[in-house]
């Protein structure tokens, strides 16, 4: 509860003046499940490590929705057991950053999303909706990738 408490409070100070809600997708409870901003006019998307909140902010003119995860980079992760080998930390993080901004998180399948390399980042895919990427700068220790839609 404390690191969405400081996630809301770090959007609320981003986004001066903003009413940041949660809404989980499957069940509809404000409880849990992804921030928005009522009113719309930004998407946020955010991501916990063991020390770290990571944010990410778009204007809603400009993308349609994002998001963003950040993992420590200390092995705890069974990458053979979520995606197809071989695999790293950094194919983990722009997965699960597709998955977050496709709205549905882990519910859906990480195998359903597809990654390719392009110059200065990544498109990703999940079904007929393709989302651009990066992998974000971090602090050392941490690995974290962002990606988005166009509005």
């Amino acid at each position: 509860m404390v690191r969405r408490d400081t996630a809301t409070d770090l959007l609320g100070g981003l986004l001066a003046g903003a009413v940041v809600v949660r809404r989980c997708a499957r069940c509809g409870s404000t409880a849990h499940g992804r921030p928005l901003v009522v009113g719309g006019r930004h998407v946020v998307s955010v991501s916990y490590t063991d020390r770290w909140v990571v944010a990410a902010v778009a204007p809603s003119s400009f993308a349609s929705t994002i998001g963003v995860d950040a993992e420590d980079d200390d092995g705890r992760i069974d990458l053979a057991r979520v995606l197809p080998a071989p695999s790293d930390l950094h194919a983990w993080t722009r997965v699960e950053a597709t998955v977050k901004a496709d709205g549905r998180g882990l519910a859906l399948d990480p195998a359903a999303v597809t990654v390719e390399e392009v110059p200065g980042g990544f498109l990703s895919q999940v079904e007929r909706t393709v989302y651009r990427g990066w992998d974000a700068p971090a602090p050392p220790g941490v690995v974290a990738s962002l990606v988005l839609r166009r509005a």
